[in-house]
């Protein structure tokens, strides 16, 4: 009888000789007793194991995976086995937590997941990673090619939460064993399993994920869907299964994914990675803060999970990644930056989640947040880091900034790295002579000159050198170490804008009616899609022209850039290009936006139009001298303020009563404030408030006489209500109906002259914002004395403002509309 002891490693080796030597190294004093079955090396696998004292069986191998399983267990003396290959590794605190699992009398087996299983391997079975199992005589494995013991025989199956990770791949594809044994041929063996039990569930499940890695999704949800109607809740894999199912119904978009995932969840509530697909569903379908909300509840659950639920295939970093990646579609750029720093410092996609960082933090504006990343790499000598931070603030073109990095970069850069670099951002800031220096340095290096040919065409084409730039392309397609997809994308490139300059031409010479025909002539010019690499270095072309405020070439590359481009990816393209233009100040892509006829998402449009706003009326605060527009009024002569029945006193009471519940008291207090000082902002804000929860109630108390007017500018109740009126419209954007009060009240010739012009600059204001009547409104604008021109500047950028409040109230995380609104309130 076998001495028993706590564990047995068991690994199924075939022509291992170039690894068995570091396994063994690896292996030996971690477990008491290592069981090698070799299947028919024909190397020296087996000599140098037996040479290093490890019990060797050679099996023939008969295509039975089963079989091979069940002979390590019947060889094993251990009380559990752990099937543990030759390319595979555990970390020595894993190993600890293994042993200390040993004791749980209410295991029976675990599940040890392998790290690269979803990148190399495609869907793979929670199955494959019960590799931790209690020797039992029972416990014996079925199946030809995808090994399994029975539910009906053995319970207690727990995660182990422990990973293995691959130390090189796999050489014939296999998640587990080095069988001689390839995919194509292990789905014939699966087939004939399935034929001799057409009714096992096991079985209809193994091959519905066989289909779907074939991406034969339809026919794997027929086999899926018949191993779910026979399959018991309580099975180990079943949860597995309905994640299975629904990835199928997802990817078919089969209506059936809803009702099939809502069962799953309701029958599995902490199985992670359904919640995930959830999430995902929620995603495709642009429900993005729904779908937020699940994976956050999938962070929650990742982290309270039991030991006794199917164990996850998703990561926490990748929960992460898709967090933000929805935060940034919706513009919620600070709790995406959030995400990609946990990312980043859990070492996962670490350049890709830094350069996300760099980017958000520029884009948000926070220069201390990205210098404080950047001398963070710089303090710990991360050269790669640095690297990634210097590219970000040249992609976004902040040439200055970039030299400065590269004083503390440059004592781990090469001469010639350093000469480029410096060259680029010289003469990107056009410092032409210094640039070439430096160019001239490096030019004989073979590394540089390709860069520097693509460089310098670039620069003619900036500059609208088209001669020089045909005569530098000319010069790229002669020679031979250029890629010919870089001569074919800055060939297509450069006919692009040469055309975009003849057609410029007609286009200014011919009425406006033709510019259409001639778009769609260029359009059809365009020939094939872009490939990847053309697009990169168009995108990059296109965003230098945009920096410039060069529009009408980037249009004309837009289209170039666009062409064949599902509706989608035209979107993303376009998105990218607006946060960067909302960056950059230029305010350019408007008119590309107009080009393509897609529309923007709601909160660029929304900065769009408020930048756009903001920009006409700067314009017309340069033209015109300006004074204090309140100063001005508060000296007009009608102006009657008793001491003790000051504005504020009349709004301390009003609140007052609005604290108690009183709104028709709090109303008329409000109206007395408004009576003094018919510019009061609160005042206003209030009283259209109190109107919005109940209009008819606040109209009829306006138009009551139980309120008193004393102090006030108005002489007659009619034009103080018309004035109510027309600031109510007003503010809520009504401007026609504002329009037709403020007038009946100038009809009023009572009035005293403070008053009227109060009533000009909201007129004027309303013309302005309506947009209906751009002749009337800058004629109002004219007629205005100077003093109170200011009066209906801000007005409008207080109309602008409260429209981003409104938003931003509805979308509090939107930190780009919160960034804009902190920007126009330093303004006002």
């Amino acid at each position: 009888m076998k001495n028993k002891v706590n564990l047995s490693i068991c690994a199924v080796v075939h022509n291992e000789e170039a690894g068995i030597r570091d396994y063994l190294s690896w292996i030996r004093g971690r477990a008491e007793e290592i069981i090698l079955i070799d299947l028919g090396s024909t190397d020296r696998t087996v000599e140098l194991s037996r040479n290093a004292g490890i019990t060797v069986y050679s099996v023939q191998w008969n295509k039975n995976r089963s079989e091979i399983k069940n002979f390590c267990m019947e060889q094993a003396s251990g009380r559990w086995v752990f099937f543990l290959q030759t390319d595979e590794r555990l970390s020595d605190e894993h190993w600890n937590q293994l042993y200390s699992m040993l004791d749980n009398p209410n295991a029976e087996e675990y599940l040890v997941y392998v790290e690269p299983y979803a990148q190399s391997n495609g869907i793979v079975s929670p199955v494959d990673s019960l590799r931790l199992v209690r020797n039992r005589q029972e416990y014996r494995y079925q199946g030809r090619s995808y090994e399994y013991i029975p539910d009906e025989i053995i319970g207690n199956r727990r995660d182990s939460n422990l990973r293995i990770e691959k130390v090189r791949e796999d050489k014939n594809g296999s998640t587990e064993f080095d069988y001689p044994l390839f995919d194509a041929e292990r789905a014939l063996l699966l087939s004939k399993d399935l034929e001799e039990n057409p009714q096992s569930h096991y079985l209809l499940y193994r091959t519905g994920i066989v289909l779907m890695n074939q991406g034969q999704t339809e026919e794997a949800a027929h086999y899926l869907e018949a191993a779910r109607e026979t399959v018991l809740s309580d099975y180990f894999y079943a949860p597995h299964l309905y994640k299975c199912l629904v990835w199928c119904y997802l990817t078919e978009e089969n209506p059936k994914a809803d009702e099939m995932i809502e069962e799953g969840i309701r029958t599995y509530p902490a199985y992670l990675d359904l919640v995930i697909l959830r999430g995902e569903l929620r995603k495709q379908r642009g429900e993005y803060q729904e779908a937020i909300m699940e994976y956050e509840r999938g962070l929650s659950l990742f982290h309270s999970r039991s030991l006794k639920t199917v164990g996850t295939e998703i990561d926490k970093p990748v929960i992460l990644e898709h967090l933000g990646w929805l935060h940034e579609k919706l513009m919620n750029r600070g709790k995406a930056a959030i995400c990609y720093y946990q990312m980043f410092h859990m070492g996962f996609k670490k350049e890709f989640a830094l350069r996300k960082i760099g980017e958000l933090l520029l884009q948000y504006g926070d220069e201390e947040g990205f210098e404080q990343i950047y001398d963070e790499a710089a303090s710990k000598k991360e050269l790669d880091s640095m690297l990634i931070l210097m590219d970000v603030l040249f992609r976004y073109h902040q040439y200055s900034k970039v030299l400065k990095c590269l004083d503390d970069a440059e004592t781990y850069l090469d001469s010639g790295e350093t000469a480029f670099i410096k060259a680029s951002c010289l003469k990107a800031l056009g410092n032409h002579v210094e640039a070439k220096r430096y160019l001239d340095s490096i030019r004989m290096e073979q590394r540089f000159h390709v860069p520097i040919l693509q460089q310098e065409l670039e620069t003619y084409l900036y500059e609208g050198e088209w001669e020089a730039a045909s005569c530098k392309l000319s010069e790229i397609e002669a020679d031979g170490s250029v890629e010919i997809s870089v001569k074919t994308a800055l060939r297509r490139i450069y006919q692009c804008l040469t055309q975009t300059t003849e057609l410029r031409t007609v286009c200014n010479s011919e009425q406006d009616h033709e510019d259409h025909h001639t778009e769609h002539q260029f359009k059809h010019s365009c020939g094939e899609p872009l490939t990847p690499q053309e697009q990169e270095i168009t995108e990059g072309i296109l965003d230098q022209f945009l920096w410039m405020g060069r529009i009408e070439e980037a249009k004309r590359l837009l289209v170039l850039l666009l062409n064949g481009k599902a509706e989608q990816e035209k979107e993303e393209i376009l998105k990218e290009l607006a946060e960067r233009d909302l960056f950059y100040g230029t305010e350019g892509v408007d008119e590309l936006v107009s080009l393509t006829g897609i529309a923007l998402p709601e909160p660029l449009t929304l900065l769009f139009w408020s930048r756009k706003m903001m920009k006409q009326l700067e314009q017309w605060l340069d033209r015109i001298p300006i004074k204090d527009s309140r100063s001005c009024i508060n000296k007009e002569a009608d102006f009657v303020v008793n001491a003790d029945e000051s504005p504020e006193y009349h709004l301390e009471t009003g609140d007052r009563f609005a604290a108690s519940g009183k709104s028709r008291e709090a109303f008329f207090a409000y109206l007395q404030t408004i009576l003094r000082d018919p510019f009061h902002e609160a005042a206003c804000n209030r009283i259209i408030t109190l109107l919005l929860d109940d209009e008819p109630e606040r109209m009829a108390d306006l138009y009551s006489d139980r309120w008193i007017m004393f102090g006030s500018y108005f002489e007659e109740r009619s034009e103080f209500r018309d004035f109510i009126v027309g600031l109510y419209k007003f503010w809520r954007g009504n401007f026609s109906e504002a329009l037709k009060s403020f007038e009946n009240c100038l009809s009023d010739t009572s009035f005293g002259s403070g008053t009227n012009d109060r009533i000009q600059i909201y007129l004027a204001s309303a013309h302005w914002l309506i947009g209906e009547e751009p002749d009337t409104a800058k004629q109002r604008i004219k007629d205005l004395p100077c003093s109170l021109k200011n009066g209906v500047f801000q007005i409008c950028k207080k109309w602008i403002l409260r429209k981003l409040v409104e938003y931003a109230e509805k979308h509090p995380d939107i930190d780009l509309i919160t960034a804009e609104i902190e920007k126009i309130q330093e303004n006002l």
